[in-house]
């Protein structure tokens, strides 16, 4: 059983101020846990599974059963997927060797933001320069539609004009009303 504290605190990271001064987001999900703890073990602070769901994971990290009611009340989604973790944020190290980077601007949708994410680390991209009026990394869509993928692609923020006047490589540029 959660204390309301702690349901408090678990609740306050659906929002991106709470998660920027807690340094912690959400992830949830069997799977997402499972990709979490195979590329990036040290992130995650806790385990919640609620008290019916088989969490088979191979992790020295203490999971937390708790009931049904409370995981739907600490989770982001309207059919919680029967786990849920606390998450540090993190910054993956730089690929600096990479073939390939993708550059994205004004992205806004987190769904978007997170497919874009999962597309790219399928094709084994593993950097993406974001600007600063993209969606933030860890919002709870983002998170989900990435499918683990923010564990295994490198983002960072800056100003993307001056990134790209001093690039070296060539530049590929696609719009939706580009010809």
């Amino acid at each position: 059983m959660l204390t309301k504290e702690e349901v408090k605190f678990i609740r306050s990271l659906h929002l991106k101020k709470f998660r920027k001064i807690n340094n912690a987001f959400i992830i949830e999900g069997h799977k997402m846990i499972e990709e979490a703890i195979d590329s990036n073990s040290n992130c995650i602070s806790k385990i919640y599974k609620s008290e019916n769901s088989e969490l088979n994971i191979k992790t020295s990290l203490p999971i937390l059963s708790i009931p049904e009611k409370q995981l739907k009340q600490i989770s982001t989604l309207k059919q919680p997927q029967g786990s849920l973790a606390i998450c540090q944020n993190f910054e993956l190290e730089e690929n600096t060797n990479s073939e390939l980077i993708l550059a994205l601007d004004n992205i806004q949708d987190p769904g978007n933001f997170g497919t874009i994410l999962r597309l790219a680390a399928w094709f084994g991209v593993k950097k993406v320069l974001a600007s600063h009026d993209c969606v933030e990394l860890f919002n709870p869509k983002v998170v989900q539609a990435s499918m683990g993928a923010i564990f295994n692609v490198s983002v960072k923020y800056l100003d993307l004009l001056d990134e790209l006047k001093n690039c070296d490589l060539p530049i590929y540029g696609a719009l939706l009303e580009g010809k």
